[in-house]
């Protein structure tokens, strides 16, 4: 062997060296790529149990050899974080079925495609996004990494924050990350999807004045702890080894819940996102809040620092919702107005102690503004309507006059809880600003009004020539038609022509010489006054001074004809004020030779 090579040209070296590098290259690629054709499409990325990432997937054919080793650079560099698959169309029939599944032709390729998660999108929903940026492999890359889905992250900032999360969905493991940046990395948004509803991730990002981090002995950035019990005192799981996607997705997978389970924690968490968009959808037809307990009543009004609408409802009036209708109006202006003002109703019947305390018993609806910050309140005198209460909200002196002293312990202390489940508020589905806005509204019919078509202008000359033809036609005596003879056949009357077409079975030349002679006599005629006429216009224009419009010039052609053609229009006009001041110096000659002879003498 080693005879053979001393014997080998050194022509053979570069090319041995290059197949080597070619079978590295393609050897390190195979394990960040993966190759894709119809059924493994099927297997591979629409398969649920398989699909916790996003893929790239690269369409390519013959020539795109360098756009296969970038797609190889970005597959190496987003490796763990999003799977990427390549497809040569050139290899088999099922290539080229799944080409023309995403709706492509070989002209089209190379083409770089973004499949998401079916995780979270449902098959119906599920289509494929198509990169149209610059094809290299850090614009892949970043293009990816924005693309990776970040919804089934918590965002907390305060202790309160982190125990609500903490003990929601108690079945289902946490892991909490606390970090110091302000933004989500693509790391931790590709593990929340790798172990989607088999754990629940939130991030906490700390800030200065934080105390959260003390809590939770965390004394380092970035600190990852998972709780697999949401008991009170239950400690953490600490994560200690290398930051990168696959040291921690080999600790996290004990931890978290097996994939048999992942199917019920995604239907809980499906509910729960229900149940959020109907609390969203009671609060925008709701934005007077219905006080129940004591943590509300402190929560929503007493701890106010600006003024609080309290309303004294009776919950069994037939007018009842149409009293809550009218607080949403004055709400919606307050709010179009800038003031921050709060609004809340409480059950007449069953606080009377607080209507007592705030002179509003007996008869309902009542209405007290109460700012218990400062310890006043006043209340609202008038016939319950939007339009007395908007005109008492909007004067001057609900701020400025004094009200009537008030304790806010002692409201507080006056509060009795209530244990209705029925809340009587406005359902969002009789409300028609919770309805759902049409994502493709039908498009407004345009109709255009009909145009006015002006009427055709005539020359004098086919004015007379018209005239001339009526005339003759007038004049022209009619044939009184022959008697048929018995058993004559009668012919079929030609059809008459279309207006404005000659019959070409008529003659077109019927006039006389003398007729001709006396149409252009006529129409000589009637230049004549035309050319009259415009000389009379021309003298009264020019007699007030009156510049006529000047006719648009045409486009120049190029930049330095342009130049060129505004020289010569500038010069035109300074030559033609010229003139003016010269003609205007003639008809006040004497007067201004007059004026020089004076000035001269005077010393």
């Amino acid at each position: 062997f080693f005879s053979c090579c001393r014997m080998a040209p050194q022509w053979v070296w570069p090319l041995l060296m290059a197949l080597l590098l070619t079978f590295v290259m393609e050897g390190r690629a195979s394990g960040a790529t993966m190759a894709l054709d119809e059924e493994s499409m099927e297997t591979q990325v629409m398969n649920t149990d398989l699909q916790g990432t996003i893929w790239t997937v690269l369409f390519h054919g013959k020539s795109a050899s360098k756009l296969v080793k970038d797609y190889e650079e970005h597959a190496t560099k987003m490796k763990g974080l999003v799977k990427s698959g390549v497809v040569d169309v050139t290899k088999g029939k099922k290539s080229m079925a799944l080409m023309q599944l995403f709706g492509l032709e070989k002209k089209d390729l190379p083409q770089v495609f973004l499949l998401p998660s079916v995780l979270l999108v449902s098959p119906q929903d599920w289509a494929p996004v198509q990169y149209k940026g610059v094809k290299t492999p850090t614009a892949i890359s970043a293009w990816a990494a924005k693309h990776l889905p970040s919804r089934l992250i918590t965002v907390c900032a305060t202790d309160g924050q982190v125990d609500q999360f903490l003990h929601a969905d108690p079945g289902l493991p946490k892991a909490l990350l606390f970090t110091e940046k302000s933004n989500t990395s693509s790391l931790y948004k590709s593990l929340s999807l790798r172990f989607g509803f088999q754990m629940a991730f939130a991030e906490v990002r700390i800030s200065p004045d934080s105390f959260v981090s003390e809590k939770y002995d965390v004394t380092s950035y970035p600190t990852l702890l998972v709780f697999r019990s949401s008991a009170e005192h239950a400690a953490p799981e600490k994560y200690a080894g290398k930051n990168d996607i696959e040291s921690i997705a080999s600790w996290i997978t004990p931890l978290a819940l097996p994939l048999d389970e992942r199917t019920p924690a995604k239907q809980r968490y499906e509910e729960s996102l229900k149940t959020q968009e109907l609390s969203k959808k009671r609060a925008l037809v709701n934005p007077t809040i219905r006080i129940t307990t004591e943590e509300q009543w402190m929560e929503q009004v007493l701890s106010k620092h600006s003024v609080s609408l309290v309303a004294f409802l009776d919950p069994t009036d037939s007018s009842h919702k149409e009293y809550l209708r009218m607080l949403k109006t004055v709400h919606a202006k307050t709010k179009k107005g800038g003031t921050q003002y709060y609004f809340a109703w409480l059950d007449a019947t069953q606080q009377q102690g607080v209507a007592n305390m705030l002179g509003v018993a007996g008869e309902t609806p009542r209405l007290v503004y109460l700012h218990a910050w400062k310890g006043w309140y006043k209340p609202f005198v008038g016939a319950f309507t939007k339009d007395k209460i908007w005109t008492s909200i909007s004067s001057s002196a609900l701020l400025t006059t004094p009200g009537k002293p008030i304790a806010q312990y002692d409201l507080l202390k006056a509060f009795a809880p209530e244990q209705n489940e029925d809340l009587f508020e406005l359902d969002p589905a009789e409300e028609p600003d919770a309805a759902p806005k049409k994502d493709n509204p039908e498009p407004k019919k345009v109709t255009s009004k009909p145009q006015k078509v002006p009427p055709k202008k005539t020359t004098p000359k086919e004015t007379a020539t018209k005239d001339a033809k009526d005339k003759a036609k007038q004049e022209k005596p009619t044939e009184t038609p022959k008697p048929k003879a018995k058993g004559a056949e009668t012919p079929e009357a030609s059809p008459e022509p279309p207006e404005g077409k000659a019959n070409p079975a008529q003659s077109t030349d019927t006039l006389t010489d003398e007729e001709r002679q006396k149409i252009l006599k006529e129409f000589e005629q009637s230049r004549k006054e035309e050319r009259k006429k415009q000389k009379e216009m021309d003298e009264l224009l020019r007699k007030l001074k009156f510049q006529p419009k000047v006719p648009e010039r045409p486009r120049a052609s190029s930049p330095r004809e342009a130049l060129r053609a505004e020289k010569i229009r500038k010069k035109k006009e300074q030559e033609e004020k010229e003139r003016e001041l010269d003609k205007a110096y003639q008809e006040q000659d004497g007067e201004l030779i007059m004026m020089q002879d004076v000035s001269d003498e005077l010393p």
